[in-house]
């Protein structure tokens, strides 16, 4: 969690990604807990996140999601943040079947031996 204060004194909080996976509390198909890594997968799956993770235009415009810049170890990363609205919206999306956990399908063989054939 990321407290932000204001100049007027007041405060506001920016979730990771990894806290908002955590709080959903979400499961996929198989019943296993969705962690941050999968989380990511399903954000980007749907729209949420782009191929950078950075959030789409849409949700910043809305006031759900942000970049963020932190330092670690003399190192500047840029990291997609969510607001209390954001997580409250997503929770809402994931439950009404909205967004859907990225389940990643299995390709099949459609390759046949000639000898099966005849």
């Amino acid at each position: 969690m990321i407290e932000i204060e204001h100049e007027d004194g007041h405060h506001s909080y920016l979730y990771t990604v990894g806290e908002v996976a955590k709080m959903l509390q979400l499961v996929d198909a198989d019943k296993k807990p969705v962690g941050r890594n999968r989380f990511f997968r399903a954000l980007r799956y749907n729209g949420v996140l782009l191929q950078d993770n950075s959030p789409s235009q849409y949700f910043i415009m809305l006031g759900l999601a942000l970049l963020h810049r932190t330092t670690k170890r003399w190192k500047t990363y840029t990291v997609p943040v969510f607001t209390e609205k954001g997580i409250n919206y997503l929770s809402n999306k994931f439950k009404s079947g909205g967004y859907v956990v990225y389940v990643k399908t299995e390709e099949k063989d459609l390759t046949q031996n000639i000898n099966d054939i005849c």
